[in-house]
């Protein structure tokens, strides 16, 4: 064989193991990518149930008056609406709130006074 040839055979390797480390790097970098994502997002689950699980035991535990405080943020989860109708309702005078330094609190008899008092039935035919 040739010089010439080998040394063309020698490149054309030379190029043919440059691309695939390459790709091996990019499929290795992809692989460890999505473990990273699978266990980036197996985390942000488990934050989210320890989240859960602290909101429910500060709700037991808050009990100062004899009775339970919720915040806007609560009330707002509770009801499943946002906080601009919150706020309408606050303006309407439909739930009863206590505004205490910038906090706003309610009480958990009063929103759920209010929405039986809003409860509509369902008519029997």
């Amino acid at each position: 064989m040739p010089i010439y040839n080998l040394l063309a055979f020698a490149q054309s390797r030379r190029r043919y193991l440059e691309i695939n480390n390459r790709y091996c790097i990019k499929f290795y970098n992809m692989q460890n990518e999505k473990e990273l994502l699978k266990m980036f997002l197996t985390l942000l689950e488990k934050t989210k149930t320890i989240e859960e699980q602290l909101r429910k035991i500060s709700l037991n535990e808050r009990n100062p008056l004899g009775d339970t405080y919720l915040d806007t943020d609560e009330v707002c989860d509770l009801l499943k609406v946002c906080k601009r109708t919150l706020q309408k309702h606050r303006d309407e005078a439909s739930i009863s709130y206590i505004q205490f330094g910038g906090k706003t609190l309610y009480k958990l008899s009063d929103i759920q006074e209010a929405l039986e008092k809003n409860y509509q039935a369902a008519i029997n035919r």
